[in-house]
C-alpha cells in the first residue's frame, strides 16, 4: 500500500502483505526505509495491519487538533472499522472514503503513479524494469525471481517514483488539489446514464400496480393456457430455435434463455425463468450491457415451439 501528498513532500513508507502466517526477515531484503510488514494467510491487509501502517502514518505527518489531516481512501473495509475509525479521530485524521467505483477517476495513485490508466505508467514502469535488470543478471544462473525479491524490487521502483512533480500531478488530474469542480466534462458521466434509466424504469414498475393472473399454487396447462392470458404473464413470446426470446415493451430489453435438455419422458424442452418480481437475472440491456431483472418466476414447457404450460414457482 502506497501513499503521497498533494504536496509531493513527502511518501509515506508502503505497507507490504504477505500471504504466509509469520513473517521472515528475508522478505524485508533492500526494502524502502521504514517500510511495514504485515504477515497473512490470505494476502490481503486485515484491521490490525491497517491499524499497524495507520500509527506510522500519524508518526510521520504528526496532525494535532490545530492541524488535522486529511486522509482519502478507497472504500475497502478495513478502512470502516469502529477501532480504525477511533484511533484517526483520536489522533486528528479525517478519513474520506471515494465513492464506489470513482477510484479510476478519483484516486491520485490509480491516475498518475500505479495503474494502466497512464501511458507512462511510473510505478508499474519502474518495478518491470527492476525485474528485468534482475533476470539479466541472475536468469542466465538459472534463478527466478521469488517472494524474497519482492521487497528490493519494489524498493528499487519506490526510488525513482519519489518526485514531487509526480504526486502534485496525481492530486491535480483528480480535481482533487487544486480544488476543480469542472475537472471531469459531461461525457465522463455518460456510463452512468443507463444505469439511472434502468433505475427509473424499475421504479416506475414498482409503483405500477400489478394484476397477475396466477397465484404460487397455480398451473395451467396447454388448453386453458392462449396467447391472451399468457400476455398477462410476459409482454410477447417468440420462439428461433433452441432459444426463446422474451421482450420487455415497457422497459425495453431482451432476454435470451436457452431451454435446458428435454425431458427423456415427454421429450418437452424446459427454459426458466428466473427472478423476483420485477427482477430477472441474465437479462442484458443491448446498448450498456448492464444485466437488469424483470420477470416473476416461471417455468415454461415448449415443444415443437407449441406452449404447452406455464407453471409459477
Amino acid at each position: 500500500m502506497l501513499c503521497i501528498n498533494a504536496a509531493g513532500d513527502q511518501l509515506i513508507p508502503p505497507l507490504f502483505v504477505f500471504p504466509r502466517e509469520r513473517m521472515d526477515v528475508k522478505l524485508m531484503k533492500n526494502a524502502p526505509i521504514g517500510s511495514i510488514f504485515v504477515a497473512h494467510p490470505s494476502g490481503w491487509i486485515t484491521v490490525q495491519g491497517f491499524l499497524k501502517w495507520l500509527n506510522v502514518f500519524v508518526d510521520r505527518v504528526n496532525p494535532t487538533e490545530e492541524n488535522p489531516i486529511l486522509l482519502i481512501l478507497d472504500g475497502h473495509s478495513t478502512h470502516k472499522d469502529l477501532q480504525v475509525i477511533l484511533y484517526a479521530k483520536e489522533h486528528h485524521v479525517h478519513m474520506l472514503s471515494l465513492p464506489p467505483h470513482t477510484t479510476h477517476k478519483l484516486q491520485p495513485l490509480d491516475r498518475a503513479i500505479i495503474t494502466t490508466q497512464s501511458q507512462t505508467k511510473p510505478f508499474k514502469g519502474a518495478f518491470n524494469a527492476a525485474c528485468e535488470v534482475w533476470m539479466s543478471k541472475y536468469g542466465r544462473l538459472g534463478l527466478k525471481i521469488t517472494v524474497q525479491e519482492i521487497s528490493g524490487l519494489v524498493g528499487s521502483a519506490f526510488s525513482k517514483i519519489c518526485r514531487m512533480e509526480l504526486a502534485q500531478s496525481a492530486f491535480q488530474c483528480t480535481g482533487i488539489y487544486p480544488l476543480n469542480k469542472n475537472i471531469f466534462t459531461e461525457l465522463a458521466f455518460l456510463p452512468a446514464s443507463n444505469t439511472t434509466k434502468i433505475l427509473e424504469a424499475d421504479n416506475q414498475e414498482n409503483h405500477e400496480p400489478k394484476n397477475h393472473s396466477l397465484t404460487p399454487s397455480t398451473s395451467l396447462n396447454s388448453g386453458s393456457l392462449n396467447q391472451s392470458s399468457f400476455d398477462k404473464i410476459v409482454p410477447s413470446v417468440s420462439t428461433s430455435k433452441s432459444t426463446e426470446l422474451l421482450t420487455s415493451s415497457s422497459v425495453g430489453f431482451t432476454v435470451s434463455l436457452t431451454p435446458r435438455s428435454p425431458n427423456k419422458d415427454t421429450n418437452i424442452s424446459s427454459s426458466i425463468i428466473d427472478g423476483l418480481i420485477p427482477a430477472i437475472p441474465e437479462v442484458n440491456n443491448e446498448k450498456s450491457g448492464k444485466k437488469v431483472e424483470i420477470f416473476p418466476h416461471f417455468h415454461i414447457y415448449r415443444q415443437n415451439n407449441e406452449l404447452l404450460s406455464v407453471s409459477r414457482l
